[in-house]
């Protein structure tokens, strides 16, 4: 027998919670979610330091995502869950074969869209830099630099800036944002004033030394 759940899982320690939905034939198995930030979470505190609760069980997939979505308030401080809740479900995905497919995406496209707002960018925006204030950067950076040391990664990565770097409105977007930074933002004017002078340089430097990289941007000179 399917049970169609929702849960949430609260961290004992600090209050936050996760809100999930689970499809599975025994209540008591042990998934823990699949967001970034419980995953996180459970491995920074410990798995032993986090509560699971059954909320519901629904009657089908349908009224599952319709009571994800019900539940989730990305405007509560306190939770774990990064989207908006009740979008598509894996199994509905797969069944109707529409993995990948263009009218999931623009679906998921204008969900997104409508539900991230400026209002609602610019608070998570504001709370991504408290985090890094209180945290540092450092393990963000480490972070990033393993994902680009996959050269698939990498691959798709320079291909999409390569795309933003030749359309010209995307360009000019980027560069109206840094201007109003440095008029309006102190913190990022400071910041900037206290980046060490030359490590660019040194950094390029060092990036020529290495073979590839060195074919690679002789390579897009050519193209130019």
């Amino acid at each position: 027998m399917k049970y169609y759940t929702i849960y949430k899982i609260t961290n004992n320690i600090n209050g936050k919670y996760y809100i999930g939905k689970h499809i599975t034939e025994n209540l008591n198995d042990s998934y823990m979610g699949s967001g970034k930030l419980i995953k996180k979470a459970i491995e920074k505190y410990g798995i032993e330091n986090f509560t699971k609760t059954i909320l519901y069980c629904c009657n089908n997939e349908k009224e599952m995502n319709l009571m994800e979505n019900s539940l989730i308030n990305l405007e509560d401080n306190n939770i774990y869950n990064l989207q908006p809740g009740g979008i598509g479900g894996f199994s509905y995905i797969n069944e109707n074969n529409l993995a990948n497919t263009e009218n999931l995406k623009n679906k998921k496209s204008i969900k997104m869209k409508e539900y991230w707002t400026e209002e609602r960018k610019n608070k998570k925006s504001l709370d991504m830099l408290e985090y890094y204030n209180i945290n540092g950067t450092e393990k963000v950076i480490n972070a990033l630099k393993k994902r680009y040391s996959d050269k698939e990664f990498k691959n798709r990565f320079d291909i999409k800036m390569n795309d933003v770097n030749k359309n010209t409105e995307k360009r000019k977007k980027a560069g109206q944002t840094i201007k109003e930074k440095w008029n309006n933002d102190e913190d990022f004017k400071e910041k900037m004033r206290n980046r060490k002078r030359g490590s660019n340089s040194n950094t390029m430097k060092e990036k020529w030394k290495d073979p590839e990289f060195r074919k690679m941007m002789l390579d897009k000179r050519k193209k130019k």
